[in-house]
């Protein structure tokens, strides 16, 4: 009830309708209608993607079947090759990429929580009469904070959310090394690297908007926006592509590599930005995002212990 009081008050005063301040039938409950109609812009950035990506892998696999040359990642891409679709995947893949150095990017506060804008404190917890807000970069470094409840616990937060990951990693070297095996074989070829690194593209936004197993068998986590390994993403989709180096390839796999250093040192050196108990950006009650829409997952208002 407080939460809800909270979100109507904040509203008002930033003058625009809540996301939350959805239709509501007389047993109150939200209509799927009145949900769309409240989507979010980054809600709806994640639908066009999604099928802007579907229609990607559908153009792949359509070239595979008629036309695998198109899908040569050597003569395929660069200038000489034109509007290929290789140089369209590429450039998709880029642009998504970028996105993640820029905490503005209308993107996930699940990707941009690294950032230190988007962090937040609930401004009820103060330090020296100040929020803590504005100094979470000195505060969380002192005695002061490391000899506290709260500091034990963001370590015990920190290990369980590394071996969700961990578990994560070994399975998704397990199956992209059988795939290794399977093109090296010669069972597969390179068209269908190309393939499988689309697809992976595509099963991003499955994974925010549909279904995640990674969330649901390795991590635990209550949404994409908690995620441990939201910026993982791009190191993923590179992934088939380190079997076949070329410069398409090449090119991808290094910006991929220095969003994943990036997101890990981050992670430990501020892991409270990725805490929902440390960062009110990351709760339920302040998300206006609403991406698990699809996935009706139980909501949550974890506060500080």
């Amino acid at each position: 009830m407080m939460g809800r009081i909270l979100v109507k008050v904040a509203s008002r005063r930033n003058h625009h309708r809540s996301v939350f301040d959805v239709m509501r039938d007389p047993q109150g409950k939200s209509s799927p209608i009145n949900y769309f109609l409240n989507s979010s812009k980054v809600f709806g950035v994640y639908v066009v993607e999604f099928a802007l990506k579907s229609a990607l892998l559908a153009a792949g696999i359509g070239a595979y079947l008629w036309a695998p040359e198109k899908l040569d990642v050597h003569s395929q891409f660069g200038f000489g090759a034109g509007l290929s679709l290789i140089n369209l995947t590429w450039v998709l893949i880029f642009l998504s990429m970028l996105q993640k150095f820029f905490p503005q990017a209308l993107t996930s506060i699940g990707s941009r929580k690294q950032f230190r804008e988007l962090f937040h404190l609930p401004s009820v917890e103060k330090f020296l009469g100040k929020d803590l807000a504005d100094l979470s970069d000195d505060v969380f470094s002192t005695n002061f904070f490391k000899g506290s409840e709260n500091y034990k616990i963001l370590l015990e937060e920190k290990r369980a959310l590394n071996r969700g990951a961990l578990l994560v990693l070994l399975a998704w070297c397990a199956l992209n090394l059988l795939i290794g095996v399977l093109y090296f074989t010669k069972v597969i070829d390179q068209g269908v690297l190309v393939l499988v690194s689309m697809f992976y593209f595509l099963a991003d936004m499955i994974c925010v908007l549909i279904y995640c197993p990674f969330q649901k068998i390795f991590m635990k986590n209550r949404c994409c926006v908690t995620c441990r390994i939201f910026n993982w993403d791009s190191m993923m989709i590179c992934t088939p592509l380190l079997f076949i180096p070329s410069w398409f390839s090449d090119t991808l796999c290094a910006v991929a590599l220095v969003i994943l250093i990036r997101w890990e040192v981050v992670f430990n050196r501020h892991p409270e930005r990725f805490s929902e108990r440390f960062n009110l950006n990351l709760r339920c009650v302040g998300c206006r995002e609403k991406l698990c829409r699809m996935k009706h997952q139980e909501t949550s208002e974890k506060g500080p212990a």
